[in-house]
């Protein structure tokens, strides 16, 4: 039996995926080389200055500036030497004189070579693939992204049995819908990424991101011993605790309200209403609530007439974070409903007929029906939350700050805007968000761990 000879085809078929295969080996190697260079640059981070500065002097070598130095340093010895010799001193003291300016000349075509020498060694530590890497990174890094893009394109183009290619053909039109949401993410969200870059330099705008001077973790070393450290955490934190505690559960318990509820047209305006204030700006909501909790406003007045003594709810410490929780619980909460409403619209009618008909009521209904058929939602949005716990926003803390509550307004999100917009620290502001930003995903990870130990499907 005749062993089958594979087509011109196939074999042209196998060559193109062996290359789209080395080609996408190849982009990763240089991928990790310009990763391995920043790496090297975050080690050594008077990496530019060194080699900018021995360059410079190698260059003064290589042009002849230092035997220029020289010739001229000679010349003028030889000058006083025939000055010398022209004092008409007697010959003792004449052969003194030449002894010592010749030691001087000779001295300085030591150190000359000294210099050469030190320099020549010097060449040496920047040289070899690591240094070169160094000096390139920005190349490197791109030349490996960009040639990792092709090579998956060309790899998926090449390999028409793999599952990637199957549904890409097999859903195109999806891709396409997919492919507006996709740009805009990558345009204004991970293109962005790129410069954080600068929390690892003294960022100087008029340099730029690849002129600026790297110094490596200076930045956060520097925020580390900041006598704010302390204070940010404990604002931040206090107000995060009291909104997981009040805010999060309080779209839960008002959809739960909301469920209960008979009446589709009484329902349908009750939502309207409750989905008002989040259209509402926090300016106009710091403004509404600075007319009402004000000293003359109405509840000013109404404590001092029940209390018998003034209250200042807008400059005391201790309201500051009760008066942002409830903004917030204000506007928000009724557009945190809409989530979890859809979420009970998958719950199986017959579930409460059957528990209606073995005498179950409303509270327990909801307890072992309700409750647990939005379970892995509120799980999921839990997650989600413990990845904002360090995010406060600025805009509102700064709104109802003053000087009173300062102390306790203070938060991360407030210290990287004044370092950042009104003092134009720019890269101190980004290592403090980069900071943050790594906690955040910190929490996201160990929460979804916690939540598979559970049993719950997490976030992935």
């Amino acid at each position: 039996m005749r062993c089958p000879v594979p087509t011109r085809t196939a074999i042209d078929f196998a060559k193109r995926k062996r290359l789209s295969e080395i080609a996408l080996i190849i982009s990763i190697i240089i991928l990790i080389s310009g990763i391995a260079a920043f790496a090297l640059q975050i080690a050594r981070p008077n990496f530019d200055k060194e080699y900018d500065a021995h360059h410079s002097q190698m260059e003064a070598i290589e042009t002849g500036e230092v035997n220029t130095h020289l010739n001229n340093l000679m010349n003028q010895n030889t000058a006083e030497i025939e000055s010398v010799t022209g004092m008409g001193l007697d010959a003792a003291a004449a052969q003194k004189a030449l002894k010592a300016l010749e030691d001087s000349l000779k001295n300085a075509q030591e150190t000359a070579n000294k210099i050469t020498l030190a320099l020549a060694e010097e060449e040496q530590s920047f040289d070899g693939p690591f240094m070169f890497m160094a000096r390139h990174r920005m190349l490197i890094l791109a030349t490996g992204v960009i040639l990792l893009v092709i090579s998956l394109l060309f790899y998926i183009a090449n390999n028409k049995t793999s599952k990637i290619c199957l549904s890409i053909v097999r859903d195109k039109w999806l891709y396409v819908l997919l492919m507006p949401g996709l740009i805009y993410f990558v345009i204004f969200k991970y293109l962005p990424m790129w410069g954080v870059v600068i929390a690892f330099q003294e960022y100087v705008p008029y340099s730029g991101i690849f002129g600026s001077e790297w110094v490596g973790f200076n930045q956060f070393i520097r925020f580390f011993h900041t006598p704010m450290l302390k204070k940010l955490f404990v604002n931040t934190l206090l107000l995060s605790f009291m909104n997981l505690v009040l805010y999060f559960p309080a779209p839960i318990f008002l959809s739960l309200l909301l469920n209960e509820m008979r009446r589709e047209r009484y329902k349908k305006l009750v939502q309207t209403f409750l989905y008002v204030p989040h259209f509402i700006s926090i300016v106009i909501v710091v403004s509404i609530t600075y007319v009402i909790f004000d000293s003359d406003g109405l509840i000013g007045r109404l404590s001092t007439s029940l209390l018998g003594k003034k209250i200042d709810f807008l400059t005391d410490p201790g309201v500051f974070r009760w008066m942002i929780v409830g903004q917030s619980i204000w506007k928000e909460t009724g557009w945190g409903t809409i989530i979890f409403l859809a979420a009970l619209t998958n719950v199986d009618v017959q579930l409460y007929e059957a528990a209606m008909v073995d005498g179950a009521g409303r509270m327990r209904q909801m307890w072992h029906i309700t409750l647990p058929a939005i379970r892995s939602t509120i799980v999921l949005l839990l997650i989600l939350r413990m990845g904002s716990v360090l995010d406060t926003g600025y805009d509102h803390l700064i709104l109802m700050s003053n000087a009173m509550n300062r102390e306790v307004s203070q938060t991360f999100d407030v210290f990287v805007y004044e370092q950042g917009i009104n003092s134009a620290d720019y890269s101190y502001a980004t290592a403090v968000g980069l900071f943050k930003s790594v906690i955040s995903v910190t929490l996201v990870i160990t929460s979804n761990k916690i939540a598979h130990a559970l049993g719950e499907p997490g976030l992935y």
